[in-house]
């Protein structure tokens, strides 16, 4: 809203919020895209690109990163797409959602399994905490590596060795790599764990 708008909307409490605000934008693109039906419709390419602008620094500028991305993918510029990514740098709190939009883009777009993981281990490499071996393990799941994958959840185990679910994902993963003797062994631990 405009300053005026602002004024109105905070005298009566009505001001939304800045994820509300986003979402506005977001599904007003979304929405002139589909009556323009071209994927490459100027107004909402404006709206897109005042998103950007007002949500730089924002917990949503990721979130309406990935848009704009989107837009640049359908208007054929994956290219563009990827290199918006990779400008988040490693100390934004939003790195690891931009590494996953980077992920899915290149399996997606550029069918490019190496590239795909390689965002995934960038995850572990900065942070080598449970979520980033779960999601490591997920991506070498996703691309019918159930080895690795089985490695990565036994570095997520050594971190949480309680979790039940883990340990029965990282058996599932180690069944599909032919590797009964280890499963067996995660199978009966997460029996352990959970009774």
């Amino acid at each position: 809203p405009n300053p005026e708008q602002a004024a109105r909307l905070a005298k009566k409490g009505c001001l939304p919020s800045v994820h509300e605000r986003a979402s506005i934008y977001l599904l007003l693109v979304e929405v002139i895209g589909k009556l323009s039906k071209t994927q490459d419709s100027p107004e909402a390419k404006k709206y897109l690109a005042e998103a950007v602008r007002e949500f730089t620094g924002t917990r949503e500028e990721v979130r309406v990163m990935v848009a704009d991305c989107e837009a640049a993918i359908a208007g054929g510029d994956v290219a563009g797409a990827l290199q918006r990514l990779r400008r988040v740098p490693e100390s934004s709190p939003h790195y690891s959602r931009a590494r996953v939009a980077m992920a899915e883009i290149y399996l997606k777009h550029r069918q490019d399994q190496a590239a795909y993981v390689q965002c995934y281990l960038d995850l572990v490499d900065k942070n080598r905490d449970y979520d980033s071996y779960c999601l490591l393990a997920d991506a070498f799941l996703h691309i019918q590596q159930p080895d690795k994958a089985g490695t990565a959840y036994e570095s997520a185990l050594a971190l949480r060795p309680k979790d039940s679910d883990l340990a029965l994902a990282a058996a599932q993963a180690l069944v599909a790599a032919h590797n009964y003797n280890r499963a067996i062994d995660y199978y009966n631990r997460a029996i352990r764990n959970d009774p």
